[in-house]
């Protein structure tokens, strides 16, 4: 499944250091436009947001997809042999 706020071509992880990069450089950058660099360090902030929040989301869906089968496993092994 293709997120569409991704950087594209890159993996979340890749994605989440550049953005990281981005704003470190826009944080220690000398301002030539106070409002526009505010704005656009806003952004950057917004996007390192919701990446963090995709691979939280990505992170929390395979663990209960991996306790699902462990306890479907468990379950199996449970089971009165008919």
């Amino acid at each position: 499944m293709h997120n569409p706020n991704t950087i594209a071509g890159l993996g979340l992880t890749e994605e989440v250091a550049l953005l990281r990069a981005a704003i470190r450089r826009l944080a220690c950058a000398e301002p030539d436009d106070t409002l526009r660099d505010l704005a656009e360090l806003r952004q950057q902030v917004v996007s390192l947001s919701a990446a963090l929040r995709t691979r939280h989301g990505l992170a929390r869906a395979t663990s209960a997809s991996r306790l699902a089968r462990v306890l479907d496993e468990l379950g199996a092994e449970l089971e009165p042999a008919s």
